[in-house]
């Protein structure tokens, strides 16, 4: 096995681990079964098209994203009366737009990188 296909691996099993821990471990803290599969399949999709495009830096974030995702979600989420739903709660925003934002600079730094890299 060579460097790539033992990164490769390893970035799969970054996901998978990801979505044992988020979706059964810490189901208590989130309480949501749908945005957790969501969110996995999204971080899984991503890399691995990351990885076809042979952008390491990318798939490492996309990989590693989605924890980092739900963590900034714990630590700044708030739960919310509504009067017209009841109880609203801004975990899963959080937790999306930290992913999206990680993938992004992921995605300008491994581009700034590689224009460098070819100069």
């Amino acid at each position: 096995m060579n460097k790539k296909e033992r990164y490769i691996v390893f970035l799969l099993i970054i996901v998978i681990i990801n979505y044992l821990i988020t979706r059964f471990f810490l189901f208590d803290i989130h309480k949501m079964i749908d945005f957790t599969n969501t969110m996995s399949l999204l971080s899984a999709s991503l890399t691995c098209i990351f990885i076809l495009s042979d952008n390491i830096l990318a798939s490492l974030c996309s990989s590693i994203g989605n924890i980092i995702g739900f963590i900034l979600g714990y630590l700044f989420n708030t739960e919310v009366i509504d009067y017209i739903t009841g109880n609203t709660n801004n975990y899963w925003l959080i937790w999306l737009i930290s992913y999206i934002l990680i993938v992004a600079i992921g995605l300008i730094i491994s581009k700034l990188f590689h224009v460098k890299h070819e100069k």
